[in-house]
């Protein structure tokens, strides 16, 4: 006995739990006009709540604002309506109308498949749920549905009556063919079998699938033992061998899975990080994020900007010492403005996308849209630079070159991270600076950090902290930094690759100065295929990657 269908309409199931308490006549008759109703319902039309209301109960109900209907869906849900009532009532089977079938004895007349009557259900077919003397309940169809169905839907009754089912003989037949291949390539999955002998056969693949899964090679021992869902641990294997530009076959090979298998738990995985990051980030982020079309617009070219990296303090020392004033009002609004729309633009796309089954291009696109509100947010916080060491030397009392190396550094992460989470918070519209919400972060973060540390003013400079190497705080900027970050050693690797793979990661990435792009975008200026472009990616990852290639931090530019 299937279980009863959720109502998916919001307003046939309240009206289902308003109607279980009537009294058995009256229920009886609203189910008939319910049945009635599937008969005259036109699938391309749209029909008001309260025009539903009245044909199943007779009463007017007023509504100002009611909800519209496709006549698609209220048919597809009628059967469950029918049986929703039905079941909660508990109707007895004495009640039914005369000339009614159990759903037994409707499979043997139209010669199908139970499983087929349930489809068939979501096209008008309606059933009742009632109880027998067993106490058990049972579906019931009434002669009037059934002769309806059949004058409504006979070329689709005489196609589904022609189909053959597959005899003992013929299941043993496949069985027999099934374990020969699995003896001679010990490899092969089920589907793929099932694809061979579909091949020679005048069965469907599918068909063919469905016997196989009940074939047995000893007792509680299928031919095609099921391995079962991708584990968490193997997304996470996945995620970084196709992140290095391993091909999914490879990938796939070497779990034991299909490749599609891979690529779709590469996407959910994708997907499932990065709805974690933006939730997370959200929390941390205190603008409330609306997709700006203005902004969003301007943001790839204020995003097509060169970042320069930091890797040693002294580095960083000749960037902010060299670094001018804070940049005015109007651009540094621009720049908070365009990376607030970006991750709302981020969210927007994620939040409408399947969570089951997600477009690897929804997922890019995703990915290339934080990867601009990432170089937009490093942009602000590097506006910041001549702000952040004035900061961290008053704390001190002193030059920052006159601390322990490893104090340095850590002042110095402690600094970046405070700015970034400052410039994350900044909201544009409150018309403020955020050289004011950095410097009170700051202030906070390394009054704490700096309360046993003290450089005495004219203190001699160690030798060798300026070589003293930073920790890459950009991958940390933001909760999805590291999910959209170039891979480590991508930009200095670039040298050593084919100009054609050179320029394809630089665009991928924006590693040479100019905003990030998606695949679909270099897809449709190089006139190729999205699928081209994802195969060209991942050799030149390969390629940038291989053992014995420079490592450098993972920064936007970073070399």
């Amino acid at each position: 006995m299937p279980a009863v269908t959720r109502l998916r309409i919001d307003a046939l199931a309240q009206l289902a739990d308003e109607l279980r308490f009537s009294p058995r006549t009256t229920l009886l008759k609203q189910v008939e006009r319910t049945e009635r109703l599937a008969r005259d319902l036109d699938v391309n039309q749209t029909y008001p709540e309260d025009w539903v209301i009245y044909r199943i109960t007779k009463h007017r109900v007023h509504k100002k604002n009611p909800m519209l209907i496709v006549g698609d869906a209220l048919l597809a849900e009628l059967s469950a309506f029918v049986e929703r009532l039905t079941d909660d009532a508990a109707i007895d089977a004495s009640s039914a109308p005369a000339g009614a079938l159990l759903l037994g004895d409707l499979c043997a007349r139209w010669r199908v498949h139970d499983r087929t009557i349930a489809r068939w259900r979501r096209l008008g077919l309606i059933a009742r749920r009632e109880r027998f003397g067993d106490g058990k309940s049972r579906l019931i169809f009434s002669g009037d549905v059934v002769d309806w169905f059949e004058r409504a839907h006979a070329v689709r009754l005489a196609r589904a009556a022609a189909r053959s089912r597959v005899s003992p003989d013929e299941a043993r037949a496949l069985a027999s063919v099934a374990a020969r291949l699995r003896r001679e390539h010990h490899d092969v999955s089920r589907n793929a079998a099932a694809r061979a002998i579909a091949a020679r056969s005048s069965r469907s693949d599918t068909t063919i699938r469905r016997q196989l899964e009940r074939v047995q090679r000893g007792p509680d021992q299928p031919l095609f033992p099921e391995r079962g869902p991708i584990t968490k641990m193997e997304r996470r294997r996945i995620a970084r061998a196709l992140r290095r530009g391993v091909s999914p076959a490879d990938v796939a090979a070497d779990l034991g899975r299909s490749t599609q298998a891979v690529l779709r738990a590469d996407r959910l995985d994708r997907a499932s990080r990065l709805r974690t990051a933006l939730v997370r980030d959200a929390a941390e982020a205190l603008p409330a994020l609306q997709v700006d079309a203005a902004p969003l617009a301007r943001a790839t070219d204020l995003a097509a900007v060169a970042i320069e990296p930091e890797p040693t303090l002294a580095a960083h020392l000749a960037l902010a010492r060299a670094a001018p004033a804070p940049p005015g009002q109007a651009l540094e609004f621009a720049l908070a403005s365009a990376h607030i729309a970006c991750v709302a633009h981020a969210r927007t796309m994620l939040d409408s996308a399947s969570r089951l089954h997600p477009r690897d291009s929804t997922i890019d696109d995703i990915e290339t849209v934080l990867r601009i509100a990432w170089r937009l947010r490093l942009r602000l916080v590097h506006t910041q630079r001549r702000i952040i060491l004035a900061a961290i030397e008053e704390r001190l009392g002193g030059e920052l070159l006159a601390t322990r190396p490893e104090v340095a550094v850590r002042l110095h992460l402690i600094a970046m991270r405070c700015a970034s989470a400052a410039a994350a918070r900044f909201d544009p519209s409150r018309r403020g600076r955020l050289a004011a919400a950095v410097g009170l972060t700051l202030g906070r973060s390394l009054a704490r950090a700096t309360r046993n540390v003290q450089a005495a003013p004219g203190r001699a400079r160690r030798t060798g902290v300026e070589l003293t190497r930073l920790t890459d705080w950009t991958i940390r900027a933001a909760a999805w930094a590291p999910l959209v970050a170039p891979p480590p050693g991508i930009a200095a690797a670039l040298i050593t690759l084919e100009p054609a793979q050179a320029q394809l990661l630089a665009a991928r990435f924006g590693l040479l100065g100019q905003a990030p792009l998606s695949r679909a975008h270099l897809a449709a200026a190089l006139g190729k295929p999205t699928s081209a472009i994802s195969r060209l990616e991942r050799t030149a990852l390969r390629h940038a990657l291989r053992p014995g290639a420079p490592m450098q931090p993972s920064g936007p530019n970073a070399r």
